[in-house]
């Protein structure tokens, strides 16, 4: 993963125009370390899925942008095959994480802000142009990625759910409870964002960066005219929203995702790197060098005490595994197979307790997501950690309660109504149709079909 962001990095630097190499070691520590790394690598341990799609969602910008000087110097082939390849890279980053989809967007307006309106005074008309092969490229990217979910759908059989969180409805992610905005929320949201302690950042580190952002907007502004500074303040607000509103378009009141705040990092890096890069004074580079260097140095401590928490976590995680799979193995029913679906029923009552907190764990959401590990936030992880531990060949496969033919329903629920609770004897079944059953917890499940694990 680290190999991999480096080089989206340095596309990444490539598509703003920074110069300085200071600067560009700032962009690429505040893209590298900033917080919210954690949940993807720690808590989901996507190395490979992330380190793919942050090449990809820079390449997004980069290509744009060498389309878009292709179209300026007319030259349109070179220019309609580098805007079809950035709309197949928007789609690939897409579809590995939802939350890149920004950083190339991010990095591509930084791009025309400052290397062709502030250092080279584009017209007017060029850099409309450049901003509406933007929009071409990001909805070509929306409509390849759509088309791939019902493509991959239709290949694998996998039927869309229809209810919960990550109900898909043609292709796009939603439930009844999201897709809830207003004005009144985004602008309550914006102030937590800008203002706020957050989890893993606290209320000092968001003040360091408006420092550095109220910096780097008064040094565009002064130089430049007063027909260009509403230019210059709607693109500024337009990097710093952007990520932000998917945080909270596709979550219900009072939460926010953490996937759409990853492209953050491209916001911290593209701010800190462009006011390094542009200050001309000595003192106000000093200024500016103290005030990233303290930014950096609160971002590595909060990444280390989430690593640390999360790595704890996870091996009292593993630790329930390696129960579960000797009791599995041990089960007079157990056999080897090829695959063997996991029913679980409920989740495992563990302890949140925490070694130590970092400097913030608040925010909107009731706990920090450092609190979860391997699979206790989401039970349906388990058969994958089982993998790792397994003495045999068999590809454990997590199956959901509304998957299940309706027939055998009955059948699977008499089995459950005579189990124990784990740790206890008999919380681990296996049926005579190969499925593996385990009750965390009843409490959870409703008799008669229905069961409220399938909404968790």
């Amino acid at each position: 993963w680290f190999a991999t962001s480096l080089v989206s990095v340095w596309i990444q630097v490539k598509t703003v125009g920074l110069y300085r190499d200071y600067s560009l070691f700032a962009y690429a520590a505040m893209f590298l370390f900033f917080p919210f790394w954690v949940e993807a690598i720690n808590f989901k341990m996507m190395h490979v899925t992330v380190g793919v799609g942050v090449i990809f969602a820079a390449l997004q910008g980069y290509l744009t942008a060498q389309g878009a000087n292709h179209i300026l110097a007319q030259r349109s082939r070179p220019a309609i095959s580098s805007l079809l390849l950035a709309a197949i890279c928007f789609c690939v980053s897409a579809a590995m994480y939802q939350g890149f989809i920004f950083i190339g967007i991010i990095t591509y307006t930084a791009g025309i802000l400052y290397q062709h309106w502030i250092l080279n005074r584009e017209t007017t008309k060029q850099t409309l142009i450049r901003f509406s092969l933007l929009g071409i490229t990001t909805v070509a990217g929306i409509m390849l990625y759509l088309i791939s979910v019902q493509l991959s759908q239709a290949i694998t059989g996998v039927p869309a759910l229809t209810s919960g969180p990550y109900a898909l409805r043609d292709s796009l992610i939603t439930s009844s409870a999201e897709l809830s905005f207003t004005v009144q929320r985004f602008l309550t949201y914006i102030q937590q964002y800008l203002f706020r302690a957050q989890h893993f950042f606290p209320a000092v580190a968001k003040y360091l960066f408006l420092l550095i952002l109220s910096a780097l907007g008064g040094m565009f502004i002064y130089r430049q005219s007063i027909r260009h500074i509403a230019f210059v303040v709607a693109v500024l607000a337009f990097i710093i929203i952007l990520p932000w509103t998917l945080g909270i378009l596709r979550t219900p009141e009072n939460t926010y995702r953490y996937n759409a705040l990853l492209s953050n990092g491209a916001v911290y890096g593209v701010i800190v790197g462009l006011a390094l890069d542009y200050a001309r004074h000595p003192r106000l580079r000093l200024a500016l060098g103290s005030a990233f260097a303290l930014l950096l140095v609160i971002f590595l401590f909060q990444q280390s005490a989430a690593r640390h928490i999360t790595f704890q976590i996870n091996q009292r995680d593993m630790a329930i595994v390696n129960r579960i799979v000797n009791q599995v193995e041990t089960h007079p029913n157990f056999r080897e197979l090829p695959r063997m679906n996991v029913i679980t029923i409920g989740a495992p009552e563990v302890s949140a307790a925490r070694p130590f907190s970092p400097v913030m764990t608040s925010g909107p959401m009731n706990s920090s997501i450092v609190t979860c590990g391997i699979f206790n936030c989401q039970i349906t992880r388990l058969p994958w950690a089982m993998r790792l531990v397994q003495h045999g060949t068999t590809a454990y496969y997590p199956l959901l309660w509304q998957n299940i033919a309706a027939e055998r329903r009955p059948e699977l629920e008499a089995v459950i109504l005579e189990m124990a609770e784990w740790p206890q004897q008999g919380s681990i079944e296996i049926t005579d149709h190969g499925e593996l059953i385990i009750v965390f917890s009843k409490q959870g499940f409703s008799y008669g079909g229905a069961s409220r694990q399938d909404e968790d």
